[in-house]
């Protein structure tokens, strides 16, 4: 079906756009002094979850949210806040683009002071990656909630599926 692939398509694309625009931003500040006080651009948070999960979903997915009120209405620590989103948008690009998934669902939790995220799909094996490209999204994941002392498991699921759990 040339439409859902071209729709599928351009949400990964676009969704890749703007994680390597976070990243350029965030290379940027490392190699640059800051200039006062004031960001370089709004940094993504969980506030912008509707607008990714919209954009999934014009690529094909169908995506339920379940996420805290105190996690949606910004009660998070910056950084935590950046990192849960990045999870959630490095996740559902996973399911786009190696899931073969018709349904995903993104539940973000906070309990005992700790954000939790959990993404899982009804897919089934993922699509082949090219030789030599193992990626770098689960290990970018990881590294993402170890800097912030949490941790991150991501794998296939008994029932079928795949599941990222932060």
């Amino acid at each position: 079906e040339p439409a859902k692939v071209r729709d599928a398509l351009e949400a990964i694309r676009d969704t890749s756009r703007r994680s390597l625009d976070g990243l350029r931003a965030q290379l940027q500040q490392m190699r640059e002094p800051a200039v006062g006080d004031l960001p370089r651009r709004p940094a993504v948070g969980l506030a912008e979850l509707d607008v990714l999960v919209d954009r999934i979903r014009r690529g094909g997915l169908e995506v339920r949210t379940d996420v805290d009120a105190a996690v949606r209405d910004g009660e998070l620590p910056p950084d935590v806040d950046v990192a849960a989103y990045r999870i959630v948008q490095e996740s559902l690009t996973n399911v786009l683009r190696h899931a073969r998934a018709g349904r995903a669902e993104v539940r973000i939790t906070r309990t005992d002071g700790a954000v939790v995220v959990d993404v899982q799909d009804d897919g089934t094996a993922g699509a082949p990656r090219r030789a030599g490209s193992p990626g770098t999204g689960i290990a970018g994941m990881r590294a993402r909630a170890e800097a912030l002392g949490g941790t991150l498991e991501a794998g296939p699921l008994p029932s079928g599926g795949f599941a990222v759990h932060a």
